[in-house]
């Protein structure tokens, strides 16, 4: 016996990253994703459905723009009700209003949540969020988080010691992409400008937490020649990292937002790739997803040790601790200088990201843990 229908409920559905959900179909599986389309207020989210899963688009109603935890789907109720699955998934914090919807049916359900501190904002929201994780979270038949602290305050605030629990992203993109990407490296590279140079890679929004402007500073002090910084995202801080990078005279080029589907080209021509998150009260890194993005385009990584980055990058790639500017200087200046080591690290994400992070085996682990969650013999 195993688990033959499973239901996904989402946020905004984003087909760019539901690799691993259409790797259910070699596990005979019928998933059913149910999500919307779009977000107002949140522009960075993208639109469409995946072609391979059975999908069911419902417009959000709630507090949209305070993010999919806020939101309803109506009729969300009746359509599980009517697809009778094995067991429900829900891709949000414990919080979310979604539960309300789905946990009295009284099907299998468990909750798949990203955040790592929990105890922030105003008193009145931190109290409304505990208060809702310590009802929901009883009720879950299991828990999946992002990440191990995730793991630990869903124990904290109310999920059983016996409930399953099982440390694995939500949203993960097509390996291919990237793979394909860094076989036109070459290409991708000239299209750029940037064939002779050695490029250092920063993917994020442009805000003080992902810390650019400790790399700017960090690529200063390391004074590396034919170097260039390529920063790839938007956001408030950009005229600010723009006139960092000209003062301290920091080759660099901005592109701004762009499309996702540029995004493999973009991190496959990079040399390395550093990921130099700091953490916030409010925040700190939950997964690092441009990590396994720059793993599947074999691009080693540079990475700080904020949230849960270091779980992800593992021993693939160089860990620094937060702000520190020398240590990050000297760990850029090691694989700037090194092409071996450069191959070595890039090669060793590539394979641990395929067993950690490639559609078929996260798919395997998450039917695995449903079976457990549901009682599957």
């Amino acid at each position: 016996m195993t688990i033959r229908r499973a239901v996904i409920v989402e946020g905004p559905l984003l087909p760019s990253q539901a690799a691993h959900w259409s790797a259910f179909a070699d596990l005979d599986v019928d998933l059913h994703m149910v999500g919307g389309l779009s977000a107002p207020g949140d522009d960075w989210w993208t639109t469409g459905k995946a072609s391979d899963i059975a999908t069911h688009v419902i417009r959000p109603r709630g507090w949209v723009t305070r993010g999919q935890h806020w939101w309803i789907y109506p009729g969300l109720s009746a359509l599980i009700k009517r697809l009778k699955p094995d067991v429900v998934h829900v891709g949000a914090e414990p919080w979310g209003l979604f539960y309300s919807q789905v946990l009295p049916g009284g099907i299998p359900t468990v909750g798949h949540g990203a955040d790592n501190i929990w105890v922030h904002g105003s008193p009145i929201e931190t109290k409304i969020r505990i208060t809702r994780a310590r009802s929901i979270l009883k009720r879950l038949s299991g828990y999946v988080s992002w990440n191990t602290a995730g793991i630990r305050l869903a124990r904290k605030f109310g999920l059983p010691v016996e409930r399953p629990t099982l440390v694995a992203p939500n949203r993960i993109p097509d390996p291919q992409s990237f793979e394909d990407a860094a076989r036109r490296r070459d290409l991708h590279r000239a299209e750029l400008g940037i064939t002779d140079k050695t490029v250092v890679g920063f993917v994020g929004r442009l805000v003080p937490e992902k810390g650019l402007g400790w790399l700017i500073a960090a690529l200063a002090e390391a004074h590396l020649p034919n170097t260039l910084l390529l920063a790839v995202g938007s956001g408030p801080q950009q005229p600010r990292y723009e006139r960092m990078t000209r003062e301290l005279g920091v080759a660099a080029h901005f592109t701004g937002g762009i499309n996702p589907d540029r995004m493999p080209a973009m991190i496959a021509s990079c040399d390395v790739l550093v990921v130099p998150s700091l953490t916030t009260p409010a925040w700190a890194e939950q997964f690092g997803r441009v990590v396994t993005e720059a793993m599947f385009a074999h691009t080693p990584v540079i990475s700080s040790d904020s949230g849960s980055l270091p779980e992800v990058v593992g021993d693939t790639g160089l860990l620094v601790k937060e702000a520190d500017q020398s240590q990050l200087a000297d760990a850029i200046r090691s694989l700037v200088t090194d092409r071996d080591l450069r191959h070595s690290l890039g090669e060793r994400g590539w394979k641990r990201s395929l067993e950690e992070y490639g559609p078929a085996p996260l798919a395997r682990r998450i039917l695995a843990f449903w079976n457990d969650a549901a009682g599957v013999p």
